[in-house]
């Protein structure tokens, strides 16, 4: 009878054993997954801003320059470069 019990209590902790790494895996799951969806939160803030500062330049450069002055960033527009012969502006087309 004791060996009985003994097999039993064995088969229930391994069942344990097993459920307990199988949540792990899960929590692991979510974990990269939730990564994965923050970096690509990231790279699309990026890209917004990119299209929106594109925007803000084409609208009235003058103005965002205005703007932008307090905040001592020396921007510059291409055109009023000395190096506008070597600029090239690209911007990411968005995934579609």
């Amino acid at each position: 009878m004791n060996t009985f019990r003994i097999c039993v209590l064995l088969i229930l902790f391994a069942i344990v054993a097993l459920g307990i790494v199988f949540c792990r895996v899960g929590q692991t799951r979510s974990a990269a997954a939730a990564l994965t969806i923050e970096s690509q939160r990231v790279e699309a803030r990026q890209r917004l801003w990119l299209v929106q500062t594109a925007v803000a330049r084409l609208r009235a450069p003058q103005r965002l320059h205005a703007r932008m002055s307090w905040i001592d960033t020396e921007l510059v527009s291409p055109a009023e470069s000395d190096l506008s012969d070597k600029i090239v502006l690209t911007y990411p087309r968005p995934r579609g």
